[in-house]
């Protein structure tokens, strides 16, 4: 009888991790239909004409087929990883209604025990986690995207945009007046240091009072820029702005 429920127990254990994986393949094929979804819906439409994308679509393009790689990776070893504990529920419960008084364990089923089950249940554990990091990862990257694009809109709507003819022109301390009212714009709080060699610093404090340092030094552009192309700065600069 003990025999018995250890064997049942063993085969419901199994089962369980064999469910639990299944499920992992599922969530790994959602999100991996989702990456391949984005990737077709940002993809270059001819590589004879020139690429009509703007910066945005071309980095969802590159971040979807690195999502789309990864989790093709991951859904090959969640599938077979199920597959093996499939076959470990089939062995032991292929033996179930069998008498047991007075006979080994089954040849079939030397080995496959609780022992055998704790590698895949540690494996199931990591791939869970590397698949979170992926997507979280993936969301984060997205939402940066969706701020800038929100800001490019906002930008083009207003008008706000600056030339590059016009950058060119500017007197030095114009150009760190300009920085400091995008980064204004953006949300900053800012505040102009004294002292020799400060004339182009601009301290910029966010809403949760992290602080940086933007120097905003104004360099001489090319002679003859386009006319047509425009600066539109990205939202909440986080480097030097030379």
């Amino acid at each position: 009888m003990l025999r018995t429920f250890l064997w049942v127990s063993e085969c419901r254990i199994a089962q369980d991790l064999c469910d639990a994986w299944a499920a992992h393949v599922a969530m790994v094929q959602r999100e991996l239909e989702e990456a391949e979804r984005r990737k077709r819906g940002t993809e270059r439409r001819s590589s004879f004409a020139p690429d009509s994308r703007d910066a945005v679509a071309q980095r969802c393009h590159q971040i979807s087929s690195r999502l789309a790689a990864r989790l093709e990776r991951e859904a090959l070893e969640a599938e077979q990883a199920q597959q093996e504990c499939a076959t470990v529920v089939h062995e032991i419960s292929s033996q179930l209604g069998r008498p047991l008084a007075g006979r080994p364990w089954p040849e079939p089923l030397q080995g496959l025990f609780l022992d055998s089950l704790v590698p895949l249940r540690e494996q199931l554990g990591a791939a869970q986690r590397r698949v979170a990091e992926l997507v979280a990862r993936d969301r984060d990257v997205l939402h940066d995207l969706a701020v800038q694009e929100d800001c490019r809109r906002r930008s083009a709507a207003a008008e706000s945009t600056v030339s590059l003819p016009d950058i060119d022109a500017m007197a030095p301390s114009a150009f760190v007046d300009l920085v400091e009212a995008l980064l204004e714009r953006d949300g900053y709080r800012t505040q102009r240091p004294t002292g020799t060699g400060a004339e182009r610093l601009i301290v910029a404090t966010n809403a949760s009072d992290d602080s940086m340092i933007v120097s905003a030094q104004h360099v001489e552009g090319p002679s003859a820029p386009c006319p047509r192309r425009r600066v539109r700065p990205e939202h909440g600069a986080r480097r030097p702005v030379r």
